[in-house]
């Protein structure tokens, strides 16, 4: 009889690895004599005392099928941990029976040795192709996004206010302020809405409504025939016809403030609009700065995740599928939305469907990033570390925070990509995407 367990190992797609253990039947033996006494513990039988009883009647009165199962239950579970740290596998997730536990549990017999054929995830090992001379493309900036004069419209729009009409008929650009009632074409349901406030520039969801206000004046009554839009945010009113009988109560129209030196005071602490532009002017250059960079190094990633060879295991996009949901969860909690009414079982699983894509690009770019540390050996000493707290820390010094794991990990972390994103910078190029001129 072999008494040595038997492992053959063989790796399977995705990340994963079959394991095939011989479980000889001196280990099944073990694990079901374990199994008898850890179920017979609190057994009582009358006309037996105590721990008096013998082991034929307790099989019998337990049942076999029931110590079988948690002698194999078990078994499984000890012998797979040991092969674990036999064999050095780095598993993740829980393993899998090829086959299910009911039919295992039909071929197990204590006196015989028996084969478990188990699935797992295991760490990926990525592989970069290439780290140096690297060729990143990045989009130029478009010129039109920083914009002064923009800048000042907006704020401008910002700060508009607005002034009743009452002697002319409603125009493209006015606020009106309406009353309706009317139908569906369909059918007769009834629809009804008073001070409806219509900004006479959009086609508010309605085609044909604003069209129809445009020309009428404040008390005028009209019947307007429109028809829902095809994105309107209530699905059974979608691409819909209806008829509304429109009152106009009221028309407003828009007052934007004069571009002098009164604005600049007001929206900012410049005493002239001189100033506020050569503010802006610097403001709108660290902004083009700060975006070069990070477009910059957002090719460089994608220049290195190119190079990257990696199967991911399944297991890993769960994790951070729930930790995509998670963070979305945290975000509407913290504006006062009721989480746990919003996250339906039917919202979490769409929500685990679209937030795929999501979890496997940022699975991609974080391994990518990893694997360049081991291979560059691209490190942050504790020392840097701990300045970069002292740094942040209102109080130089600080033993809460120099000891706080969770805010060194953090720290390390964000030293460790500016450490990466500046190694990729020096040693690969960054090349402008020149589809803007050919387009031209």
């Amino acid at each position: 009889m072999n008494t040595l367990l038997r492992i053959k190992a063989s790796k399977r797609p995705h990340s994963r690895i079959a394991l095939e253990l011989t479980i000889p039947a001196k280990r099944c033996q073990v694990d079901y004599n374990a199994a008898i006494e850890k179920l017979s513990l609190n057994l009582i039988i009358p006309g037996f005392r105590k721990n008096k009883i013998p082991r034929s009647v307790m099989i019998k009165q337990i049942g076999l099928e029931k110590i079988y199962t948690v002698a194999l239950e078990s078994l499984i579970e000890s012998v797979y941990i040991e092969v674990l740290d036999q064999e050095s596998i780095e598993a993740i997730g829980q393993p899998e029976l090829n086959k299910s536990f009911d039919r295992l549990l039909e071929c197990f017999n204590p006196s015989s040795d028996i084969i478990v054929i188990l699935e797992t995830d295991v760490l990926p090992k990525p592989i970069l192709k290439k780290t140096k001379e690297l060729i990143a493309i990045v989009q130029p900036l478009d010129p039109d996004i920083f914009n002064i004069d923009e800048l000042l419209e907006q704020s401008r729009k910002r700060l508009t206010t607005s002034k009743l009409v009452k002697n002319r008929p409603a125009r493209s650009g006015d606020i009106s302020v309406i009353n309706f009632t009317g139908s569906y074409k369909d059918n007769r349901e009834i629809i009804h809405s008073d001070n409806v406030e219509i900004n006479l520039e959009d086609h508010y969801m309605l085609t044909g409504l604003t069209e129809g206000i445009i020309g009428m004046r404040i008390n005028e009554k009209k019947d307007i025939e429109c028809q829902f839009s095809e994105s309107h945010v209530k699905k059974d009113t979608l691409g819909r016809k209806a008829i509304f009988n429109v009152t106009l109560k009221q028309l407003k129209v828009r007052e934007n403030p004069t571009l002098n030196d009164a604005f600049a005071k007001q929206v900012s602490e410049s005493l002239t609009l001189l100033e506020l532009q050569s503010e802006l002017k610097i403001h709108v250059k660290k902004e083009i700065d700060l975006h070069t960079q990070f477009n910059r190094q957002e090719a460089l990633v994608k220049a290195l995740i190119e190079q990257l060879e990696l199967e991911i295991p399944e297991t890993l996009i769960q994790q951070e599928i729930y930790y995509l949901i998670e963070q979305t969860a945290r975000k509407l909690a913290q504006k006062g939305t009721d989480v746990k009414r919003l996250f339906t079982p039917e919202l979490v699983r769409s929500l685990m469907n679209t937030s795929r894509v999501e979890a496997e690009k940022n699975l991609r770019r974080s391994l990518a990033l990893k694997t360049l540390a081991e291979v560059e050996k691209i490190v942050v000493s504790a020392n840097e570390i701990n300045e970069k707290i002292n740094q942040i820390s209102e109080i130089g010094n600080n033993p809460e925070l120099l000891n706080n794991h969770e805010i060194r990990h953090a720290v390390l972390d964000d030293l460790l990509q500016d450490k990466l994103l500046d190694w990729l910078e020096l040693n690969s190029k960054v090349k402008e995407s020149n589809k803007a001129s050919n387009k031209n």
